[in-house]
């Protein structure tokens, strides 16, 4: 059969474990881990110049490499909710991170955020099956960019794609 569906959510997010939806014989399931804001690392805030520094909860890099390596797609969601007012809310870091999956079969990883997404300090390159990777800021309807610095993306799968839908910023 098909891969199932898995949800962590919550205002404050903290997942370190791997998690595999994916399937022996069938289509891929779906890991969704969705916070308030969401930082993917190794440990610790991400902070990247010219954007809001996006601090707290964590979806480790371990996590999510090992989520695409079993063939499962992974969406991590900002969805800004759960958090009091006045408080940054909405958004997706990454800093320090080197995601090097070797899927077994195709995949997707999509950040999705109401705000931002930064990016800094990283890569994300595989070898293998095909990892497609979507970075959609202002999901939820506000102004919001997608910040990439000093990051490496090379995806070399035969159906690899790479697709941003927000204004981008490039930064060395």
């Amino acid at each position: 059969g098909n891969g199932g569906r898995v949800e962590t959510s919550g205002a404050l997010l903290d997942v370190r474990a791997a998690v595999d939806a994916s399937a022996d014989n069938g289509r891929a399931g779906t890991w969704l881990a969705q916070g308030a804001n969401v930082v993917v690392a190794n440990a610790g805030s991400v902070g990247v110049t010219g954007a809001p520094s996006v601090a707290g909860p964590i979806v480790s890099a371990a996590s999510v490499e090992a989520a695409l390596d079993s063939g499962t797609h992974v969406r991590i969601v900002a969805d800004g909710l759960g958090l009091p007012a006045g408080v940054l809310a909405g958004n997706i870091g990454m800093a320090g991170v080197r995601l090097g999956p070797v899927p077994r079969n195709d995949v997707q990883l999509s950040f999705e955020a109401a705000s931002n997404i930064a990016i800094a300090n990283s890569s994300i390159v595989n070898d293998g099956a095909s990892v497609g990777l979507s970075l959609n800021a202002a999901s939820g309807g506000s102004e919001g960019v997608v910040l990439l610095q000093n990051t490496r993306i090379d995806l070399t799968g035969r159906n690899s794609t790479v697709g941003i839908d927000a204004p981008v910023t490039l930064l060395s």
